[in-house]
């Protein structure tokens, strides 16, 4: 399911923190398209953001980026990944556990629990937790029930 194409484009008025997010996927596709990729296409990023309708939002939250086309990287199952080149070379995929909460860890000053999954504290299911944390980052406000 392409999640992208069910996006609803937002009109708005350029600032200078979305023309510099602009301007910085230009110089980082204008950097990526010099390599040559084996394996999947790349005709380059755009980053995409949501919540852009809510009060103060000036493209400070949020802001994925994705490839564009049916064989771009993302999209391709994870089992086939490792057989990308990238200018006839190998290449490694980097998954860092739990990279947000890792994140909150990092900024707030806090050494990461000394186990395997971070997201596991025994008394919340795992999903909850991870789910919690990846929808409360980048956020102002801590979510309502």
């Amino acid at each position: 399911m392409d999640t992208i194409s069910k996006v609803e484009n937002l009109k708005f008025t350029h600032t200078d923190k979305s023309k510099a997010t602009e301007a910085e996927v230009k110089e980082l596709n204008r950097f990526l398209v010099s390599f040559d990729l084996d394996g999947a296409g790349f005709s380059g990023f755009r980053r995409m953001f949501h919540e852009g309708d809510i009060q103060g939002f000036d493209f400070q939250w949020g802001g994925r980026l994705y490839g564009g086309g049916d064989f771009n990287y993302q999209v391709m199952k994870k089992t086939d990944r490792p057989n990308l080149l990238i200018n006839g070379e190998a290449i490694s995929e980097i998954d860092i556990n739990a990279s947000y909460l890792s994140i909150l860890h990092g900024i707030s000053g806090y050494a990461l629990p000394d186990r395997e999954d971070i997201y596991d504290i025994g008394s919340v299911d795992r999903r909850v937790i991870k789910i919690w944390i990846s929808t409360t980052m980048g956020h102002t406000t801590f979510h309502g029930g």
